[in-house]
């Protein structure tokens, strides 16, 4: 009797360690199936993007992810002008160019200046026709804001913008799609100098260089008298590490591209890149 009983707890056993070893067989199998799973809608989400770039994106452009030894420099113009003449005889010095994102509301208070901008040679992006908050905006509101910022840009300078940035970096869906539509394409930043807190320029200085990369798109202002004093340390050291400040139209592409949720542009060969 002892030994039927030992029989049968032996094959109890042995049943226990089959199952066992079916679980961690199923487990594996299942690991392998979802990590395959997760590399096809990887690829499925990038040609999603690929198919759909230029017209919509899920987030604003915040850097580029081919650009080596580039950063997109770019100034926000929408309040006085107090250090705008001073950063241009900067960017002249350095023969560096930059995107300036102005609003109406300031080039008919500057139209003299905004002038002076294009035949610099720098670029002129849409910041809107009066700075609103555009999440708030119908698509109708979006529309006229954009229409009219990019006529006017186009009647005082001749230049035909490019890209947008939402005042406030506010947006949402209908935002990206309506300048998507209009043939805009939407960048935001990676790096904001945060001259707009009317920062030191020690402040300027480092919220710049700890933070930017290559492929960077870097924010400030035009009307900061601290930021002309940042710009001449900044300019220095990246010429030491072999960084090339360039406007937005060199280094972010207008078609042939996706944009990731982080903000990341990535694309093929046919963008405007140099």
């Amino acid at each position: 009797m002892k030994r039927v009983f030992c029989f049968f707890a032996g094959r109890e056993r042995a049943h226990r360690g089959r199952r066992r070893l079916q679980l961690f067989c199923s487990l594996v199998a299942c690991g392998i199936f979802l990590g395959a799973l997760g590399g096809v809608y990887s690829a499925m989400a990038d040609g999603l993007w690929r198919t759909v770039s230029g017209t919509v994106q899920p987030a604003p452009i915040a850097r580029v992810a081919d650009a080596p030894g580039l950063v997109g420099l770019s100034f926000d113009v929408a309040w006085g002008d107090d250090q705008t003449e001073e950063i241009l005889e900067v960017l002249d010095i350095y023969g560096i160019q930059a995107t300036f994102f102005v609003t109406n509301t300031w080039m008919n208070a500057y139209p003299e200046l905004t002038v002076e901008i294009s035949q610099k040679g720098h670029e002129l992006g849409l910041h809107s026709a009066t700075h609103p908050y555009f999440s708030a905006l119908t698509k109708e509101g979006v529309k006229k804001e954009l229409r009219e910022n990019s006529k006017m840009v186009e009647r005082i300078t001749g230049q035909q913008a490019k890209f947008f940035r939402p005042p406030y970096g506010d947006y949402n869906n209908n935002v990206l799609a309506v300048a998507g539509e209009m043939g805009l394409v939407t960048v935001g930043w990676a790096v904001d100098g945060g001259d707009w807190q009317a920062l030191s320029t020690r402040k300027i200085c480092d919220n710049v260089l700890v933070q930017a990369k290559a492929g960077d798109i870097i924010m400030l202002q035009n009307n900061n008298k601290q930021t002309v004093a940042a710009l001449k340390e900044i300019f220095n050291t990246w010429q030491e590490q072999g960084i090339r400040p360039v406007p937005l139209g060199v280094m972010v592409r207008t078609q042939d591209y996706f944009v990731d949720y982080d903000g990341v542009q990535k694309g093929g060969g046919n963008g405007s890149q140099e």
